[in-house]
């Protein structure tokens, strides 16, 4: 009964966005990467091979850890050019 409460409640967090992990610790996939920064999914794949945001691979999908795509992010505040 309690490992179905769980499972619910995990279901129920990834249906509504919800992520237990700490912001900073969050790990994001290529397409959550490009809706928050509202740009293409093309893009993004491209902003990760010329290493301008720093990713690692799981499998055969990339991920990125929030952290580092704040640190995009201020690059870009700092008028940076991607």
């Amino acid at each position: 009964m309690l490992s179905l409460l769980i499972n619910r409640h995990l279901e129920l967090n990834y249906l509504f966005g919800v992520n237990c992990m700490t912001e900073e610790n969050e790990i994001m996939t290529i397409s959550q990467v490009a809706k928050y920064l509202q740009i293409s999914e093309v893009t993004t794949y491209r902003l990760v091979q010329e290493g301008k945001i720093q990713a690692f691979k799981v499998g055969r999908g990339w991920r990125v850890k929030r952290e580092d795509l704040k640190g995009f992010i201020e690059k870009q505040k700092r008028g940076e050019r991607f």
